[in-house]
């Protein structure tokens, strides 16, 4: 496993942030612990964990604290999925009760030579009420145990399908309590980015009306829905273009922006340079 080395710049970002990042993942790995017998306390000092951790408490309940234990963080109960950063310090134990079982996957998050944290502290990324991960961990586990040939780069993919599926859920999560009322639209934006959806149609999901929902959805992205979408479709022609397989033509066609002259210059308006010099 890659040492962590404390001169690398740490970025911390939300976990919604990583659905259009363009992360690597490295110091992968899996451990669990199905008969832990409380309390079993435990220190974590600066310096001993070189890896992030998603940790899922199948059993019993933990609680965190503060390293000199004078102040609670949270109490984790059976069905939570913890985030617990790179070289945090904490104290933890487990509540008296049943013994406790867990899972965890262990991993750092790289972005151009940058480290990359989902949180600066112990966090509870999914709660027991909204739990859906089971699945993704006994999948993780299954991988791992079994070692067969090509695990590893398995292993990484299906963690960056957990991180996507945790990330997705809390972008849900957070819009629906938010802008309720124009949700099923938002959501219809965000998977549908590249049909011709009109702003009558995307009020009629959410009966509402059409000034409403352009007045809540620019108050949720800070742009109008169509410009929105564009910019969805822009990004994904910048995907394209920088795969080297696709023409100015070819993105623009398969971003649903056919006018080629239009999609010019409006991708340079919103990635900022041309698409010609991303081919070139």
């Amino acid at each position: 496993m890659q040492k962590y080395n404390s001169e690398v710049r740490i970025l911390v970002c939300d976990i919604s942030e990583i659905l259009d990042s363009d992360l690597l993942i490295k110091n992968t790995a899996f451990a669990l612990n199905y008969n832990v017998v409380p309390p079993v306390p435990t220190v974590c000092r600066a310096g001993e964990k070189p890896f992030s951790r998603l940790f899922y408490i199948k059993q019993g309940s933990m609680e965190f604290y503060t390293l000199d234990k004078k102040e609670k963080i949270l109490t984790a109960a059976e069905g939570s999925v913890l985030y617990l950063p790179c070289d945090f310090e904490y104290y933890s134990e487990w509540k008296s009760g049943a013994p406790g079982a867990y899972e965890t996957v262990l991993f750092t998050l790289w972005e151009d030579g940058e480290h990359i944290e989902l949180s600066d502290g112990v966090s509870l990324f999914v709660s027991p009420e909204e739990n859906g991960f089971e699945e993704n961990f006994a999948d993780l586990r299954k991988v791992w145990l079994a070692g067969a040939p090509g695990y590893r780069l398995e292993f990484k993919a299906r963690v960056c399908l957990l991180l996507k599926a945790i990330a997705l859920s809390k972008m849900k999560k957070e819009v629906k309590a938010k802008y309720k009322s124009i949700y099923k639209g938002i959501m219809h934006i965000e998977n549908n980015y590249l049909e011709d959806t009109c702003i009558e149609e995307l009020a009629g999901m959410c009966h509402v009306s059409t000034s409403t929902f352009r007045r809540l959805f620019v108050e949720y992205k800070g742009e109008t829905p169509i410009k929105y979408r564009n910019i969805l479709r822009l990004k994904r022609a910048e995907e394209l273009l920088k795969s080297g397989e696709y023409t100015v033509s070819e993105a623009a066609e398969a971003s649903a922006i056919p006018d080629v002259a239009y999609f010019s210059k409006l991708f340079k308006k919103v990635i900022g340079i041309s698409p010609s010099e991303i081919k070139k």
